[in-house]
């Protein structure tokens, strides 16, 4: 972020915070994979996956598209809750449109 808002930053949580986060994230991430799948692919004839395949998914899409580490990246919580509304609306937009299926 820029100097202008150095002063509104949260302070950074503790590392076993970051990580109690990261998991959190990482699980709810596996969730809107399996459900996206379940609600969209498994209709296409292929089978359902669990929550540990949807994570394995994540995982593997993460370190594919993850070219590089930013060192100039936003704190860890903006990163976090901008990663949450991701995968929330996910969910909420699958849902919709999966009724209309």
């Amino acid at each position: 972020m820029s100097d202008k808002f150095s002063k509104l930053d949260p302070p950074e949580p503790p590392f076993f915070m970051k990580l109690i986060l990261s998991v959190v994230l990482f699980v709810l991430c596996g969730v809107a994979i399996m459900l996206m799948w379940n609600w969209f692919v498994v209709a296409l004839g292929l089978p359902s996956i669990g929550l540990a395949h949807a994570m394995g998914i994540d995982l593997l899409i993460s370190f594919i598209v993850t070219t590089r580490i930013s060192m100039d990246a936003d704190p860890f919580l903006l990163r976090w809750v901008v990663g949450m509304l991701y995968a929330l609306c996910t969910i909420l937009i699958g849902f919709v449109l999966h009724l209309f299926i």
